[in-house]
């Protein structure tokens, strides 16, 4: 089946009011999700959710303008991209895909499904030769995305080959905020993180987090979630998650925005990042045929 053909991807797996493609980025087929209490926005190339909204409600995600002229080969700037199977810069060549390469290829569509609580999607990559001259192992990667009460993703990682595997990973969503320095993050009090920022001082959370300077802190040892307060928008967003031992939370501020040619100079005002991952001394190691999920729950709800 020619995957590029739209036709052929709402024929196939289409269902009226519920589950629908179009093009979308580097053209690259989207599928919209939809069910009673919320939808959503999905992009083969990189299984890439670009939006969600509750009904009635405000956007969940902050997308950069600058993403709707991505080409194949470069990351999209908002949503929740996927960040494997290394986390951040390769950890031994810098010259390789920041945040690993699964944001930017082209997944498989197995199908979708819907029932009364919730419509979904399941994509799935493996190794090839240009992912194995990459990353030397054999996988199978399946992310399932749910919309419903809540919107719901699981990123299973299985290690296809014959011996012990390592990776770190994360989600990355860009939550939309209504202006950076009025939200709050609850969830994280009395946890160390390590500081990645310029600053560069690890330290240990005192109180709810409030974004006044460049933030990109890796808190270790967390099994639970976060709630984002946002009086401007009058929601808290609460961010589950499972499968996961680090949170990182990151704001570019304004000069790193400035520099950041995919970004408007004042979007950092816009989103606030709260990503579940399992990062540096975090790494997951699998052994062969062994699978781990790493998972993620948002759910929006009045401040």
């Amino acid at each position: 089946m020619p995957t590029n053909d739209i036709a052929v991807l709402n024929r196939n797996y289409g269902s009226p009011e519920r589950i629908a493609f179009r093009e979308g980025p580097a053209g690259y087929p989207l599928i919209s999700l939809a069910e009673s209490r919320g939808s959503c926005e999905i992009a083969l190339y990189g299984a890439h959710v670009l939006s969600y909204r509750p009904t009635g409600q405000n956007p969940v995600l902050w997308m950069s303008r600058r993403s709707a002229r991505v080409s194949a080969g470069k990351p999209i700037r908002g949503g929740i991209p996927l960040c494997w199977p290394w986390f951040g810069a390769h950890p031994a060549d810098a010259k390789l895909p920041n945040h690993g390469f699964a944001r930017l290829r082209r997944w498989k569509l197995l199908g979708t499904a819907y029932d009364s609580r919730q419509t979904s999607a399941r994509l799935q990559l493996t190794h090839d030769a240009e992912t194995l001259a990459l990353w030397p192992h054999p996988f199978r990667l399946e992310l399932t995305v749910s919309v419903g009460e809540v919107l719901v993703l699981e990123m299973a990682t299985t290690n296809k080959g014959d011996a012990p595997i390592t990776l770190t990973q994360a989600f990355h969503p860009y939550f939309l905020v209504s202006q950076i320095e009025a939200v709050r993050v609850l969830g994280l009090e009395n946890v160390a993180y390590q500081d990645l920022s310029p600053i560069g001082r690890d330290d240990r959370q005192h109180g709810a987090l409030q974004i006044q300077a460049e933030t990109d802190r890796l808190f270790r040892k967390t099994a639970g979630g976060c709630t984002l307060l946002d009086p401007g928008i009058g929601r808290r967003l609460v961010v589950g998650k499972r499968g996961s031992h680090s949170t990182v939370v990151w704001n570019p501020w304004i000069e790193k925005a400035r520099r950041l040619a995919d970004m408007d100079h004042d979007d950092y005002q816009r989103f606030l990042c709260i990503e579940p991952a399992n990062a540096d001394a975090d790494a997951v190691t699998l052994e062969p045929g062994a699978e781990h999920v790493l998972g993620l729950t948002i759910q929006s709800l009045p401040a």
